[in-house]
């Protein structure tokens, strides 16, 4: 009789065990970005400031040159998400080696709306280089940085081979 109750009471122990980890077991990576803040316009962006966020925007090629000279645009490699309201948030600070962008990536993104998840800034670093190399205006974008995911969204269709 002893042992039936003792066998009865860890099943049922396990039982709830199972249970409580099944209701209260982590949320999954995919429900926990559904969470983030969604960067709309620049207001989002200077509310979420140094948060971890999610942005959807076209991804654009951005001349970062002081002088735009001979020629009046050249691209090199700087991208940005623009945003409904225009507002150009950069991959990464431009002066940064990790700014520059895989031509194959600049092919298949440019103009397409894209997904970044990571953390935003208001404005770019104001260091010496920054300041002396880049125009007033791109001073003043914000940009993200940490970028954990960066997604095409709503792909083209894969293009056919000739027979």
């Amino acid at each position: 009789m002893k042992n039936i109750r003792l066998l009865s009471s860890i099943l049922l122990f396990s039982l709830l065990f199972f249970i409580s980890c099944s209701i209260f077991k982590p949320k999954k990576e995919e429900e926990q970005r559904a969470e983030l803040p969604k960067i709309e316009t620049m207001r989002d962006v200077v509310e979420n400031h140094m948060k971890k966020v999610t942005v959807v925007g076209v991804y654009t090629q951005v001349d970062i040159r002081l002088r735009r000279e001979n020629p009046p645009v050249k691209y090199s490699g700087q991208v940005c998400l623009t945003l409904e309201d225009n507002t150009q948030i950069f991959i990464y600070p431009p002066t940064s080696q990790e700014a520059i962008r895989a031509r194959k990536e600049i092919r298949t993104m440019e103009h397409q709306q894209v997904k970044a998840v990571g953390i935003i800034y208001k404005h770019m670093p104001q260091s010496d280089a920054v300041q002396n190399r880049l125009p007033a205006n791109i001073i003043s974008s914000p940009y993200m940085s940490y970028i954990e995911t960066f997604e095409l969204l709503n792909p083209p269709p894969p293009r056919r081979r000739g027979r």
